[in-house]
C-alpha cells in the first residue's frame, strides 16, 4: 500500500515535467532550453524525494525480540517497553528507521516496527507496528 502511494505521488509530480519537456521540444531557442531545464529539475527532485522516502521506510536499524516483542536493540543499545512514562505518540519527532524480528526467517510473518525519536530525550523511542505503538526506554 505504501509503495502505491509513492508511485502515485511521483507520477502526479512527473506530469508537469513531461508537459514542459514536450513544450521545450516543440518550442525553439531559449524557451526550449528553459523548459527542458525546468523539466529535468522537476524529474530529479521527484527521484530524490522518492528515494529519500523509500530509504527512510526501508532502512533497517536494529531488531526486536521478546515474548511480547518488548525489547529493541539498535546499535548495541537495548530498549525495553516502558509503561511508566509521560510521553505519547504525539511527542514523536523523526523516523529513525525500522527494526525487524530477531528470529526473522522466510517462515515467520512478523511485520517490522517503525521507530521514531522522541522530542527532548535520547533515552526514549516510540515504535509502531500495524496500528499499535509503544514507548521504549533505554536500559
Amino acid at each position: 500500500m505504501f509503495s502505491i502511494s509513492i508511485t502515485f505521488v511521483a507520477a502526479a509530480l512527473l506530469v508537469p515535467g513531461i508537459v514542459l519537456m514536450i513544450l521545450g521540444i516543440i518550442a525553439g531557442g531559449k524557451k526550449r532550453v528553459a523548459a527542458i531545464t525546468v523539466a529535468l529539475v522537476i524529474h530529479l527532485s521527484v527521484l530524490f524525494v522518492a528515494g529519500k522516502i523509500y530509504y527512510d521506510y526501508n532502512h533497517i536499524i536494529g531488531t526486536f525480540s521478546g515474548i511480547e516483542y518488548d525489547m529493541i536493540t539498535i546499535d548495541g543499545e537495548i530498549y525495553k517497553a516502558d509503561y511508566d512514562h509521560t510521553y505519547s505518540s504525539s511527542d514523536t519527532n523523526k523516523l529513525l528507521g525500522k527494526v525487524v524480528f530477531s528470529g526473522h526467517s522466510p517462515d515467520t510473518a512478523v511485520d517490522p516496527m517503525y521507530v521514531y525519536s522522541i522530542d527532548g530525550t535520547d533515552d526514549y523511542i516510540y515504535a509502531i507496528w500495524d496500528y499499535d505503538g509503544q514507548i521504549f526506554k533505554k536500559i
